[in-house]
């Protein structure tokens, strides 16, 4: 026997192998909502290089939720597919000195913003505590919300509200 038809032997040998430990590979799949609480919210960070810039405050709305896809092969590598879903809320006060400025004007924005994650963990052994490590990247997102403007005039002391603007 030459030793290209042991080398071609050992290839089909190693093939046939792998394709019968390829017909035992456990798949599960597992589809659901996931949830989670403490989000830290969304940044902001403004710049400006007005004399009084306008001030800008967060509210903390601390809950995501959405639906989850994954795959998890041989006990061992999850393949995840997340939809999450966050709130945010902002508000942007004018800060000239008020009244001497003659009005001051406040805007509030609510909305909402989708993140679509694909995630990769792979478990280190099998049972119910286990380590494990992972990672994955955001395939994107989508950010809606509306913006509610008013403005305090010194003339009236009233507020006037002005029609909010949608954005997408």
């Amino acid at each position: 026997m030459t030793l290209v038809s042991k080398i071609f032997l050992t290839c089909i040998f190693l093939l046939a192998a792998s394709i019968i430990a390829i017909a035992q590979t456990s798949v599960e799949f597992d589809f659901g909502v996931r949830g989670g609480a403490f989000n830290s919210g969304i940044p902001l960070e403004v710049f400006s290089n007005h004399y009084f810039p306008p001030a800008y405050s967060t509210e903390k709305m601390p809950y995501t939720f959405g639906p989850t896809v994954g795959v998890l092969i041989n006990d061992r590598f999850d393949i995840r597919f997340e939809a999450v879903r966050s709130l945010f809320r902002f508000r942007g006060e004018s800060t000239t000195p008020f009244p001497a400025s003659g009005q001051k004007s406040i805007s509030t924005t609510d909305g909402h913003m989708w993140q679509y994650p694909l995630l990769v963990t792979i478990h280190s052994s099998s049972g119910p505590l286990r380590a494990f490590g992972g990672g994955g990247i955001s395939l994107g997102r989508t950010v809606s919300g509306t913006t509610s403007p008013s403005c305090i005039s010194k003339a009236d002391e009233a507020v006037a509200d002005i029609q909010g603007e949608n954005y997408e």
